[in-house]
């Protein structure tokens, strides 16, 4: 059975040296990087590396906490998984119909 409403937008890795990290997807396994963003009150950066644009790819999400000074854990260091929705409409039709009723009615 094919889904065409459904996407893989990212998922999301922590990593304990991002530089390494970005070495690593871009240079060895070909990515490049999509976007980079800082977040000083939260004292973390997060990278999106994929092969293309991320409207048409889904992309790596590597998140360094700048406070982290151990490696991570296997499986303690979070994952995430997100479907980018190409049919938002639809979706919303759907769950207006799931019991039990948001006080909140969408338009059909």
């Amino acid at each position: 059975m094919s889904n065409t409403n459904y996407r893989l937008a990212h998922t999301m890795m922590r990593v304990l040296d991002l530089e390494k990290s970005i070495h690593f997807y871009c240079d060895i396994l070909g990515m490049q990087v999509l976007r980079r963003t800082d977040y000083p009150g939260g004292r973390f950066t997060n990278a999106f590396v994929g092969y293309g644009p991320e409207i048409e790819f889904p992309a790596l999400e590597l998140t360094h906490n700048w406070d982290q000074e151990v490696h991570y854990d296997k499986g303690n260091g979070g994952d995430i998984f997100v479907l980018k929705l190409l049919m938002f409409i639809r979706l919303l039709k759907i769950l207006s119909k799931v019991e039990p009723k948001s006080s909140v009615q969408l338009n059909q």
